[in-house]
């Protein structure tokens, strides 16, 4: 299974590599996630996010973080968070952006959560 660091630095390989090795790179990650990687369904939900590759695709990215977020990958639980409270994602209320936020930040109490809702 692939660390969510990992995952980034993919992530940066296929924001910068031409359109062969990004198809490449996608499919790595795709067949990664088929086998059950929440981290890579993360890494496919970027993706489609910020329209690396194939395409941006705000519905297909916010499906895919659901799905790691749900499989208990924190990155895609704070994006998630994020895109709830800046209001991307309307279909969800503000209580579920905070307990994303909570459950991303592993937990720990409320200082941290309002440290990263600072940063937002």
């Amino acid at each position: 299974m692939m660390t969510v660091n990992e995952v980034h630095a993919e992530l940066e390989q296929i924001r910068n590599a031409d359109l062969l090795k990004k198809g490449l790179y996608f499919t790595k990650l795709e067949e990664r996630a088929n086998n059950g990687d929440n981290n890579a369904v993360y890494g496919l939900a970027c993706c489609y996010d910020f329209g690396y590759y194939p395409r941006r695709d705000s519905r297909m990215a916010e499906k895919l973080y659901r799905q790691a977020a749900e499989g208990g990958c924190s990155a895609a639980m704070l994006n998630l968070a994020t895109s709830i409270y800046r209001g991307e994602i309307r279909r969800s209320g503000y209580d579920a952006g905070i307990l994303l936020v909570s459950k991303g930040c592993g937990g720990r109490g409320r200082r941290r959560l309002f440290r990263y809702g600072e940063m937002l």
